[in-house]
């Protein structure tokens, strides 16, 4: 699992150098209009959970553009926010989150703002 996590990460760094972030759409991308060199999630490593709009591979495209990392897996020792549209209290509750849980807008409205919300 190690090795798979490595390579993940790798991936990631890989993709992260070479895109921008072009896949949101018109009403999204018009509300995010800060540089792509200024590093407003440095520090920040996010795990999405479940479906989200902008979409998991969207998120990591942006957090990568804008200085953040992504997790494909949940770990407490890197993941410093949670994503997720909707989280039933049942699944809170069962769940070892240890850090915020996030709407996927407050990736967007961090860009848009060009600087990490609360």
């Amino acid at each position: 699992m190690d090795h798979k996590i490595s390579k993940l990460n790798q991936q990631f760094h890989d993709q992260s150098s070479n895109e921008t972030p072009n896949l949101l759409n018109e009403e999204q991308a018009t509300n995010v209009d800060a540089p792509p060199s200024k590093e407003i999630f440095s520090g920040v490593t996010i795990f999405v959970n479940g479906y989200t709009i902008p979409s998991h591979q969207e998120l990591k495209i942006l957090m990568a553009t804008y200085g953040g990392k992504f997790m494909n897996y949940y770990s407490r020792s890197h993941v410093t926010h949670v994503v997720c549209s909707h989280l039933p209290n049942s699944k809170v509750q069962q769940t070892p989150f240890a850090y915020p849980i996030v709407q996927p807008k407050w990736v967007t409205d961090s860009i848009k703002a060009s600087k990490l919300l609360p």
